[in-house]
């Protein structure tokens, strides 16, 4: 990434959410070193924008890169990280050990027949 390189930059990005236009044409370029803060009432498109930055929402039209990459892709998912608004996904599990089971690269395959994971999930009764 240059220092002309936006951190994040979205181009008329039109995101649906459950049926629901959230956001029908955002564009917006956030530039390395500041702090940029999103504010909107609930229901306004908060995070379903900052799940289309990283790569977990399924994009309408427009395009979001970030560092310079399409977001979601591959070479990102060791650089930007993104944990749900609730504090946790499974309720037996601290967060150390959700997030590796969440991480992309807590992943392993099985002689590529199946995914293994290195983390043991929540047991269920």
């Amino acid at each position: 990434m240059t220092s002309g390189t936006p951190s994040i930059e979205c181009h008329d990005l039109r995101l649906i959410r459950g049926g629901v236009t959230v956001l029908p044409s955002f564009t917006a370029r956030i530039v390395p070193g500041r702090i940029t803060g999103l504010l909107g009432p609930s229901g306004s498109g908060k995070t379903t924008l900052i799940r289309s930055i990283a790569g977990v929402q399924k994009v309408a039209g427009g395009t979001v890169t970030v560092l310079g990459l399409p977001a979601g892709g591959g070479e990102l998912r060791r650089r930007v990280a993104y944990m749900t608004q609730d504090a946790s996904v499974y309720a037996d599990l601290t967060v150390r050990p959700e997030r590796q089971l969440l991480r992309q690269d807590s992943w392993e395959t099985d002689g590529g027949r199946r995914p293994r994971n290195r983390c043991r999930p929540p047991h269920r009764a």
